[in-house]
């Protein structure tokens, strides 16, 4: 019995990532004005799940990335105009969706959830480059010196 909650729980989280739903909301944000090489689906892609880090990325590799994984050849200036208002009302959008959706998946099925895990684990971290001062006693990764904190809380 379990299993097909589960299943369902699995399927409702499958609408966050619906193309068709997401094609719409980029013609609605108009990120989509007319069918060109860079999809909704493709620019999502470029955005979410094929980078490690978008804002560091150079927009040759990011062409690159796109040949890669999408078979999209396009200019570096032609994907530098995607990247607009526009492109960030769409994916503001897409992540509110998706946020109320899982939220909405998640509370519906709290009472299979809390049966099916024992436990929640919350963990963080962040780092701070201190003075070169300190580097004896705080050596960094890359840098002189730096202090990294990490945090786990258990429910």
């Amino acid at each position: 019995m379990n299993r097909e909650k589960i299943k369902r729980i699995i399927h409702g989280l499958g609408e966050l990532y619906n193309i068709s739903k997401i094609e719409k909301m980029a013609e609605k944000n108009l990120f989509i004005r007319r069918k060109g090489k860079v999809s909704a689906k493709s620019f999502l892609n470029l955005c979410t799940f094929l980078g490690e880090d978008l804002c560091s990325s150079s927009l040759s590799d990011l062409c690159a990335k796109l040949e890669a994984n999408e078979k999209i050849s396009i200019s570096p200036q032609a994907l530098s105009k995607r990247f607009n208002k526009e492109a960030v009302n769409f994916l503001k959008k897409v992540f509110h969706d998706m946020l109320n959706i899982q939220n909405e998946v998640l509370r519906s099925n709290e009472s299979l959830l809390k049966s099916c895990f024992n436990r929640i684990t919350i963990v963080d971290s962040t780092g701070f480059k201190l003075d070169d001062k300190h580097a004896d006693k705080y050596k960094g990764c890359g840098i002189k010196s730096s202090v990294k904190f990490n945090y786990s809380m258990i429910y």
